[in-house]
């Protein structure tokens, strides 16, 4: 059976998504430091999964932040508040 959940316990839908954005950019930045992946290899790779995903207005619309820039990420987390 489902618990219930405390109301004041629930997440805001920015903050869990800013607090995704920022383990995201945290193990890219690992991975690649450590040179277990180039971020242009993670690149390569996000985009042949986006590519492999059926179309929506949500790829359609944020196809092109999917590149390798900090700052790109942070636009898509600002897309969603």
């Amino acid at each position: 059976m489902a618990e219930k959940l405390d109301p004041n316990q629930i997440v805001d839908l920015r903050e869990l998504l800013m607090s995704e954005v920022i383990q995201s950019e945290a193990l890219i930045n690992l991975l690649d430091r450590k040179g277990i992946i180039t971020k242009q290899k993670l690149l390569e790779e996000m985009k042949r999964v986006q590519a492999s995903l059926p179309k929506s207005d949500l790829l359609t619309h944020t196809s092109h932040l999917c590149d390798d820039s900090p700052s790109s990420r942070i636009e898509l987390f600002h897309s969603f508040t």
